[in-house]
């Protein structure tokens, strides 16, 4: 495998079949959107570390992992000298988010891609079916895949509400991507008398402050190692999911966006209050699982409406609870390797 897949546990060596080959360029945390013209001067580099990496362990085939273009497009470029069959694994929509110049060399790139693809992945239902309604040929050589992550680093059982106020945690990455939902989440709940909010991120409070999150009566952590981090979701009560409702990303990129972290929470076995556009992958998964209150119109009124609910009935957190522990196995990383090594292609 090729690209910036993360591992919450086990990483693949302990699979005597699949391999994670990692080739980020990074400079003190900062990769792809930071360093467009080092990743371009050295993307020939990039190619003959992938080129020797499969002269020397003679790979039967090749997964790569997009959101990232520059890897798909260097494992292209290898993959038509050794004539190795590759599967493109899709976090995102690529064509449709780009402009200008940048869309055609997107569209071009994205076409090769797909066409030559041995086999095709995605992260959602959703997101597939957007990639065959574009690109029909690829529905015979597709499926769902969902992204690997293991158990609670900090066991915990499946509980509801523990203590008063309620400790509702939301963590990771606030970008177009969620953070008018984060905004309306964090301003819809911050005064609730039963509720202490936490927020765990890379990103500044500055920054959040500047882009219309109010972080007054917010417990705001920052960054947290990953123990840390593993402690304060153990700890939660309540997980916020924010899905962006809109922005500056495509329509349909807002569709098929499925956020890694509610895998994360999934995976403690608590209660999630997701706020996400009724036709969103998100949704549909969250709904299908029964395993969180969605809130799906854009409304303070309704995201406090469904926190009241949730904190007057005892056993529906515990109901949502137990089948978002239920749904985590679909992430386990067993699973997932179990689909790489047994999917139809692997066999071909």
């Amino acid at each position: 495998m090729v690209g910036g897949l993360e591992w919450s546990s086990s990483p693949p060596q302990r699979y005597d079949n699949l391999q994670l080959h990692r080739t980020e360029l990074s400079v003190f945390g900062r990769g792809a959107r930071f360093l467009h013209l080092p990743r371009a001067l050295l993307f020939l580099s990039l190619v003959i570390s992938i080129a020797r990496a499969i002269r020397r362990r003679a790979p039967e085939r090749v997964i790569c992992v997009y959101p990232d273009a520059y890897y798909c497009a260097a494992v292209y470029c290898v993959s038509r000298w050794f004539k190795i069959p590759v599967a493109y694994y899709f976090h995102n929509t690529y064509a449709e988010n780009r402009s200008g110049i940048w869309k055609i060399w997107a569209c071009r790139l994205e076409a090769k891609l797909l066409s030559n693809a041995a086999w095709c992945y995605f992260i959602s239902q959703g997101l597939r079916q957007a990639f065959v309604e574009r690109y029909p040929a690829i529905a015979s050589k597709s499926s769902v895949l969902c992204h690997p992550v293991g158990e609670a680093a900090v066991p915990s059982a499946p509980r509801g509400f523990r203590r008063e106020p309620v400790k509702a945690v939301m963590m990771g990455t606030f970008n177009e991507s969620n953070l008018d939902a984060a905004c309306r989440l964090v301003k819809a709940l911050s005064a609730q008398p039963h509720l202490q909010i936490h927020v765990a991120t890379r990103t500044s409070p500055q920054v959040l402050e500047q882009r219309g999150m109010d972080l007054a009566g917010v417990r705001f952590h920052g960054y947290l190692d990953d123990q840390r981090l593993q402690e304060l979701l153990a700890d939660a009560d309540l997980f916020l999911l924010p899905h962006g409702l809109n922005g500056g990303y495509s329509q349909r990129e807002y569709q098929t966006i499925f956020p890694t972290r509610a895998a994360y929470y999934l995976s403690y076995g608590r209660p999630v209050l997701a706020h996400a556009p009724e036709d969103s992958a998100l949704v549909q998964f969250l709904r299908s699982n029964d395993c969180a209150a969605v809130v799906a119109d854009a409304s303070e009124d309704a995201i406090r409406a469904a926190f009241r609910e949730l904190y007057e009935k005892p056993e529906w957190q515990y109901q949502l609870a137990g089948n978002a522990k239920r749904a985590a196995s679909l992430f386990d990383p067993s699973r997932f390797v179990s689909s790489v090594l047994n999917d139809p292609w692997s066999a071909a």
